[in-house]
C-alpha cells in the first residue's frame, strides 16, 4: 500500500461496535469505510444504507472474499473472533480484531502463529491503545513531573444490566473480557515491568461470569497497582498515577480526554487535553494504516506479543475466579461436534445424548466441548428464539461403559445423573424432587430416584 491511496476497509459484523467504526471511518480521509458484512442480507443493507458504505454482504466469507478489502475490522463478539480471524487469515486478509481479542490465550496464539506463518497483518483493536494520552502520560512521567511513580488505580464500570454479551458464557461473558481488559492495559501501557505478585477477587452473575472484580499487581519495579472493573456498577472510570512528587489523574481510562497534574502536596498544576477527536477509533485505523504502508506485520503501538502478554493474564484470573466459557475453544481449536437429537444415537462419543432413551424431543441439539478441567461438555441447545443454553458436566467413561451404563453426568455430590431429558444444568440442583421407583431388581434391591423439575413435574432423570 502507497501513502496515497485509501486504506478500504470492511467490518465484519453490524452492531453497536461496528456502527461506532463507521461513524469513525466515515470522518476520516484516508480510510473508507468500503464494505460490511452481516449473518443476515437484510441486516448488512440497513447498516450500508444508514452508513454511507458501498457493499453489504450477507455472509463474512462473501466480505472476505472481496479482492477490494484492504484490511477487515473483525466486530463480532468475543466468542467469534476465532474462527473468522482464522478464515480471513487463511484468504491473506489483513485483520484488526476488537478487543478482547480472542476468548483465551490458546487461541490468540494460535492466530497470532497462523498470521507470522503467512506473513499476513494482524493487530488487536484496543483504542485506548492507540490514543494520543499515551504519549502524553509517558512524556510525563519520564520528565519527572511526578517523581518517581509508586501507585496507579484504575477503576472502569458500567450498569450493563442483563446483556447476552456480559452474562453468557458461550458469549465469552463477563467484566474481565469486556472492561478489565482496559484496566490491565492502563497498567501495562505505562509500565510494562514483570509481575511479581497478583492477588485478585471477583463477584459472579448466578450464569458464573464476573460481574465485578478486583485485581492487585505489584511489579518488579516497585509499583503497586489497584484496578476495578464492573459490568453492574457506574464506575468513575478515573486513572491515578501516583509519584513521590505528585500525581496524574485521567479522566477517563477508557477514552481519556484530560490528564491532570497535580502538586506534591495535592495542588492543582495545569490540565492537558487530548486533541479534538472523532470518536477516538480513529487512531486505531490509522496506525494500521501505517503500518501498512511500512510493510510492517503488526503496529508498533500494540505489538502482537503484548497482546499475548494481557490474553495470558486474563486466563490465569479467570482460572483462579473459576469462570469458565463454553462453546469457544477453550481447549480445542476445532469447532466443536454438532448433531441433531435424532443423529446423537450414533455417536459414542456423546455421552450426553439424550436419544439413548428415546425420550428427547427433535427440537433441541447437542453440542461437545471441554472445559478448562478436561472435562467433557455437552450443552444443550433449544431451537427456539428466546431459548437459553444449558451446560451438562459429563462423565468422561470409555465409549464401552457409556453403552452399557447410560450415565450421562454427575449431581455436586457425585452420584451419577442417568438423563432422561438433556435439561439439568448444575445449578439447577435446587429446583429438582426426588421420588423413589422400582426397577425391577436390576440393581440388586437398591431404590433408585426419579428427578422431576419442581417447577414444570417433568421428569428429568434417574438419580442412581
Amino acid at each position: 500500500m502507497t501513502n496515497d491511496l485509501k486504506l478500504r476497509i470492511g467490518i465484519i459484523g453490524a452492531g453497536w461496535i461496528a456502527e461506532k467504526a463507521a461513524i469513525t471511518l466515515n470522518g476520516l480521509t484516508p480510510c473508507e469505510c468500503y464494505a460490511i458484512a452481516s449473518r443476515s442480507q437484510e441486516k448488512a443493507d440497513a447498516f450500508a444504507a444508514k452508513w454511507n458504505v458501498r457493499k453489504a454482504y450477507g455472509s463474512y466469507a462473501q466480505l472476505i472474499a472481496d479482492p477490494d478489502v484492504d484490511l477487515i475490522y473483525v466486530a463480532t463478539p468475543h466468542s467469534h473472533h476465532y474462527d473468522v480471524t482464522r478464515e480471513a487469515l487463511l484468504a491473506d486478509k489483513p485483520c484488526l480484531v476488537e478487543k478482547a481479542f480472542m476468548a483465551n490465550w490458546k487461541q490468540a496464539k494460535e492466530i497470532v502463529d497462523l498470521a507470522r506463518e503467512r506473513k499476513v497483518f494482524l493487530a488487536e483493536a484496543i483504542w485506548t491503545r492507540y490514543q494520543p494520552a499515551v504519549t502524553i502520560v509517558r512524556d510525563l512521567i519520564s520528565s519527572g513531573r511526578i517523581g518517581t511513580p509508586r501507585l496507579l488505580t484504575a477503576t472502569l464500570g458500567y450498569s450493563m444490566g442483563e446483556k447476552p454479551r456480559i452474562m453468557r458464557a458461550d458469549l465469552c461473558g463477563g467484566a474481565l473480557l469486556d472492561l478489565g481488559v482496559y484496566a490491565l492495559n492502563f497498567v501495562r501501557m505505562f509500565f510494562p515491568a514483570d509481575i511479581v505478585n497478583i492477588e485478585s477477587q471477583c463477584v459472579k452473575s448466578p450464569s458464573g461470569m464476573d460481574l465485578t472484580n478486583a485485581i492487585t499487581l505489584v511489579l518488579s519495579d516497585g509499583m503497586l497497582c489497584n484496578l476495578q472493573s464492573s459490568a453492574a456498577c457506574v464506575g468513575d472510570n478515573i486513572g491515578v498515577i501516583a509519584g513521590t512528587d505528585g500525581n496524574l489523574i485521567i479522566d477517563n481510562i477508557n477514552n481519556p480526554q484530560k490528564i491532570t497534574i497535580n502538586t506534591h502536596d495535592r495542588e492543582f498544576v495545569e490540565d492537558i487535553h487530548v486533541p479534538q477527536q472523532i470518536t477516538g477509533y480513529e487512531y486505531q485505523f490509522l496506525a494500521c494504516r501505517q503500518a501498512l504502508i511500512d510493510g510492517l506485520l503488526e503496529p508498533r503501538e500494540m505489538p502482537l506479543e503484548e497482546t499475548l502478554y494481557i490474553m495470558q493474564l486474563m486466563d490465569s484470573l479467570r482460572k483462579k475466579w473459576g469462570v469458565r466459557y463454553y462453546d469457544t475453544n477453550e481447549h480445542h481449536p476445532k469447532k466443536p461436534h454438532l448433531c441433531s437429537a435424532a443423529d446423537s444415537a450414533d455417536d459414542d462419543r456423546m455421552l450426553g445424548r439424550a436419544t439413548a432413551e428415546s425420550l428427547c424431543q427433535p427440537t433441541h441439539q447437542f453440542r461437545q466441548h471441554v472445559n478448562p478441567d478436561g472435562q467433557l461438555y455437552a450443552d444443550e441447545v433449544p431451537q427456539r428464539p428466546s431459548g437459553l443454553r444449558h451446560q451438562l458436566p459429563l462423565v468422561p467413561l470409555p465409549s464401552g461403559a457409556a453403552r452399557r451404563r447410560r450415565h450421562a453426568g454427575t449431581l455436586h455430590d457425585g452420584r451419577h445423573l442417568r438423563i432422561l431429558h438433556g435439561r439439568f444444568p448444575p445449578q439447577r440442583a435446587p429446583h429438582l424432587r426426588t421420588d423413589p421407583v422400582g426397577d425391577g431388581g436390576r440393581s440388586g434391591g437398591r431404590r433408585r430416584r426419579l428427578l422431576h423439575s419442581r417447577r414444570s413435574g417433568r421428569q428429568m432423570g434417574i438419580l442412581q
